[in-house]
């Protein structure tokens, strides 16, 4: 006899509670109805059936009573004679495994259904499914079967890599042998009430090979409760409708949806629902703000223009006119009407303004005039005849600085609590803004509302560029598709920027982001240096190449020791190290400090601010600032406060540090108590500052974008500079000029790096390189060399990752730089 089945349980199992009930569906016979969100089991006895919360014993004697008469012949054991389709075979410790639960009615290829009624309150999103096996291989036998799955009525799907085939099975001297199939399913949407069914079916459409000594042991479910938040009404809107059409031999239609809101949206679990019938999404199909998407009954794929994002099976449109829900758990969230059209023409939406609530009325759907193909007229997953709609939802009272990728409408922004101004905080009525142009909204209250942009019907000319003083602009992207920083590029497909400032209401601070994946809508302005080009396009992801990435940067923030003896973040600033030498033009990126937004008669209580200053930059304060991405020199950044306070206890952090080279000395200077702190060995300095208050809240809300302008020069100095050691020997080196050893290129490197340095005559040279005990691992040069640039190069191809020691002797000196070998 075989041995017991090992079942390893699954570590995140949703456990199941499921009862079984009789009920006849043709082509599934075992079905199992889960009442709550936990796993269930189902096994098989030659005993009494034994149903418990998590589990069900099924005897063979009963599965005629629980599946069906057809599985009658069931009670016959196992045997090598027998020729019925359906047996058992008993194990030692009562393990059964029954021959094929084949389903009434399914071909001569399906070898065993099970299906999963849904009795619960909530939906899933997937679930994960195993099928224990016991087998005795024998060298005639010739099989595939392969696990398909589908809900209710829809498509059968097969599931990857859940394929038993009798080639694989090992062979034994007439053993019964254990295996286990487990799958996990995403592409599926299981609402209250519904169905999924499971099928094993021959790969052979004939049916030819049966499994004769084939049979399962046991079956685990685990459903995955749904996660996704239903869209409420409006944030999905029905734009174009062709009714069911005879289109290359057969019906062709189509439904097309548009998101006018500013976030993505997941339509998985969604069902259009008509007179003719209901679909129900099973796919994680997203629709991206301000994008079409397009349902259709058929895949035209081959055909240009007529691509469809999701396949249903059945038709839910009717020639003669009728309706289309879009119901998220049965509650409606969009709805169209429409009448009757030519044959092959769609109707289109004329604005979706006209439909801002998600009712989209049949004297608002007119026929397209977009000539597809020859049979059909429509603009399927494109705008064609219909304006688009743009809305973003806003809910904190306040200062909010604001872009619109469409004119603001009149009709649908008749909010009260809403003021709107020009940048410096003239009043201004919301229909003379333009599309993409900059201005601040003071909402008086924290109720929730949407602020509507129809699609302006001229295109637009120059890209949002409007300069706010010497040194900033504010840009915005050149289309209303979400950007992240680095896609957005120049005429020459260079990142405009490495770095970008917005205005962070909910923190009433201005923020530097340089996150390459942070992502930035529409309707945020964005704030640059005014050398900064203005974007032409927004490079698809594939397309970015990161050219002035920010790598390499040092984050400074102020923390306060708050009356509560809690310490709080007060404000922050970036220090980057950008290599301008890879761009086309060696522009400044630096950032001014602001003071934050304000409304003038409601100033912050308190305020205290951090800057920087930099030599190399045109501003007295910075948000952000850059040196030279490899320090050719040493470089000094002034890091200052400003407060309302007449005394702070603060801390200086820089445990935000990415990619600054081991061999960099970096340290701290307070010029108040004359401490020099090595930023390497602490990663932060508490300080205390007792001096008179030096800024004003209400002079700071007096008018928008105000600089921070210090009476003060900074109390800290941060110093910077490559690692290098100078031995003078006891003769003086009287020849003129100055010998560098310059920063390897790159660093860290794998496996070879070049060695950079600077004769001013000529001088005999010895470069070699050493491992930090000091042991020479590497001779590069060793011979006279000519007055100028030289380099030299290292291929540490067999070292191991570490630092390393390159040492420069010439005449009386030696120089020495530390290099970082990574693998």
């Amino acid at each position: 006899m075989g041995k017991k089945l090992l079942f390893n349980r699954f570590s995140n199992c949703v456990l199941l509670t499921a009862i079984l009930f009789c009920c006849f569906i043709p082509m599934s016979v075992a079905q199992i109805a889960i009442t709550d969100s936990r796993h269930f089991e189902v096994s098989f006895t030659t005993e009494t059936s034994r149903f418990q919360e998590q589990s069900a014993k099924i005897s063979v004697h009963d599965i005629p009573t629980v599946f069906g008469e057809s599985y009658s012949a069931i009670s016959n054991p196992w045997d090598e004679t027998a020729d019925s389709e359906f047996r058992y075979f008993v194990e030692e410790s009562d393990g059964v495994a029954v021959r094929g639960l084949k389903p009434d009615h399914s071909g001569d290829n399906s070898f065993a259904a099970v299906s999963f009624f849904n009795q619960t309150d909530v939906s899933f999103e997937g679930v994960t499914v195993a099928f224990d096996f016991v087998y005795r291989a024998q060298s005639d036998m010739d099989y595939s079967y392969v696990l398909r799955y589908r809900v209710n009525r829809n498509e059968w799907n097969e599931v990857a890599g859940s394929v038993i085939s009798s080639s694989n099975l090992r062979e034994t001297d007439d053993q019964w042998n254990t295996f286990s199939i487990q799958s996990r399913i995403n592409d599926m949407h299981l609402r209250q009430n519904d169905t999924i069914h499971f099928e094993w079916v021959s790969r052979d459409a004939s049916g030819s090979g049966s499994a004769a000594n084939l049979a399962i042991q046991h079956i685990e479910l685990n459903p995955i409760e749904s996660t996704i938040s239903p869209p409420v009404r409006g944030s999905l809107v029905i734009t174009e409708i062709l009714p069911a059409s005879q289109f290359d031999s057969g019906l062709y239609e189509y439904v097309e949806i548009y998101n006018p809101t500013a976030e993505s949206i997941s339509l998985k679990g969604m069902s259009v629902v008509s007179q003719v019938g209901e679909i129900v999404v099973q796919s994680d199909l997203v629709i991206e703000p301000y994008q079409f998407l397009v349902l259709s009954n058929r895949n035209t794929a081959a055909l240009n223009g007529l691509e469809s994002d999701y396949i249903y099976p059945e038709r839910v449109t009717e020639s003669t006119g009728g309706y289309i829900e879009l119901q998220f758990d049965g509650v409606e969230v969009a709805k169209a009407t429409y009448e009757s059209s030519s044959p092959g023409v769609a109707l289109e939406l004329d604005r979706v303004s006209n439909s801002f609530d998600g009712y989209t009325s049949l004297q608002h759907l007119v026929p397209s005039t977009t000539e597809l193909t020859r049979n059909i007229t429509g603009s399927p997953g494109h705008a064609g005849g219909t304006r688009k709609l743009y809305s973003k939802q806003y809910s904190e009272n306040g200062l909010h600085l604001v872009t619109s990728p469409g004119l603001l409408s009149g009709r649908l922004n008749r909010h009260s609590s809403l003021e709107f101004t020009n940048l410096n905080g003239i009043l201004m009525n919301a229909d003379v803004i333009n599309p993409f142009e900059p201005f601040l909204m003071v909402k008086e209250n924290s109720d929730q509302l949407l602020l509507f942009a129809d699609e302006s019907p001229q295109a637009r000319s120059q890209p949002g560029h409007v300069q706010l003083n010497d040194h900033t602009s504010i840009i915005t992207g050149p289309s209303e598709k979400p950007f992240r920083i680095n896609s957005l590029v120049n005429e020459f497909d260079e990142p405009v920027s490495p770095v970008v400032m917005i205005w962070n209401h909910e923190k009433s601070a201005f923020q530097v982001k340089h996150e390459e994946d942070f992502e930035i809508n529409s309707w945020t302005p964005i704030i640059v240096n005014s050398e900064t080009d203005s974007p032409v396009q927004v490079l698809p992801d594939h397309r970015v190449s990161g050219a002035q990435a920010l790598e390499r940067y040092l984050k400074i923030r102020l923390i306060e020791e708050q009356s509560n003896r809690r310490e709080a973040v007060v404000d922050e600033a970036l220090l980057g190290f950008v290599d301008t030498q890879r761009s086309r033009t060696q522009k400044r990126f630096d950032l001014q400090k602001f003071f934050p937004l304000a409304i003038p008669d409601e100033p912050a209580d308190e305020l205290s601010m951090l800057y920087l200053s930099n030599a190399l930059s045109s501003l007295r304060t910075n948000s952000f600032t850059h040196v030279p991405y490899e320090l050719d020199d040493v470089y000094r950044v002034g890091v200052g406060f400003v407060t309302s306070k007449n005394s702070i206890q603060g801390i200086l952090d820089w445990s935000d540090m990415a990619d600054i080279p081991e061999e960099w000395i970096l340290s701290l200077e307070d010029r108040v108590t004359g401490s020099v702190i090595d930023m390497r060995e602490q990663t932060s300095y508490r300080f205390r500052s007792s001096t008179s208050a030096t800024v004003n809240p209400a002079e700071v809300a007096s008018e928008p974008f105000m600089p921070v302008t210090p009476a003060q020069s900074e109390r800290f100095i941060i110093t910077m500079k490559p690692y290098e050691s100078t031995l003078e020997a006891s003769e003086t080196d009287t020849r003129p000029g100055s010998v560098e050893l310059r920063q390897n290129y790159p660093n860290p490197f794998n496996p070879a790096t070049n060695i950079a340095f600077y004769l001013p005559e000529d001088r005999h040279v010895r470069i070699g390189v050493y491992n930090v005990v000091g042991q020479q691992v590497g001779l590069l040069l060793d011979e006279p060399m000519g007055a100028g640039e030289h380099s030299v190069v290292w291929n540490a191809m067999d070292m191991p990752s570490g630092i390393y020691i390159v040492q420069l002797e010439t005449g009386n000196r030696i120089f020495t730089r530390k290099i970082t070998l990574i693998k």
